[in-house]
């Protein structure tokens, strides 16, 4: 069975948060994707973001990890808490996004239930674990 890992983060300001609707399957995620080989989490959640709305962040801490078996593949989920640090007048976005949007964490929350079960709303004051990479924050 193949590991695989998946980035995703929750950038939240003024009770909105930036989500994308994915071309692939039509769902609103938040902006994440697969890290690449050599590439760490926090890296890869970087690029992700960037990619898919054109906005620099800066990763507070892991909010939430979550496994699936999927076919052949053992895939961890791994959702960071965010802040931007470069944040354009226009959203931008690649050719695997149909759309970005800020939305109001109520929303958000609806549309990412059947990934977190519990909700979102209780991202919004946490400031999540540490993330370490080889002994550094």
């Amino acid at each position: 069975m193949k590991r695989v890992d998946v980035v995703y983060s929750f950038a939240e300001e003024n009770g909105q948060v930036l989500m994308v609707k994915n071309r692939t399957n039509q769902s609103w995620t938040l902006p994440g994707g697969k890290v690449e080989a050599g590439e760490s989490l926090p890296e890869a959640a970087a690029r992700e973001m960037k990619e898919e709305t054109g906005c620099g962040i800066e990763l507070l801490g892991i909010l939430a990890l979550n496994e699936a078996v999927i076919d052949d593949e053992h895939v961890y989920f791994i959702v960071f808490k965010a802040q931007f640090t470069d944040r354009p007048e226009t959203i931008t976005f690649d050719e695997n996004i149909m759309e970005a949007r800020w939305m109001p964490l109520d929303e958000a929350n609806r549309l990412l239930l059947v990934f977190h079960p519990h909700g979102i709303m209780h991202w919004v004051n946490s400031e999540g674990a540490e993330y370490y990479h080889e002994g550094e924050k």
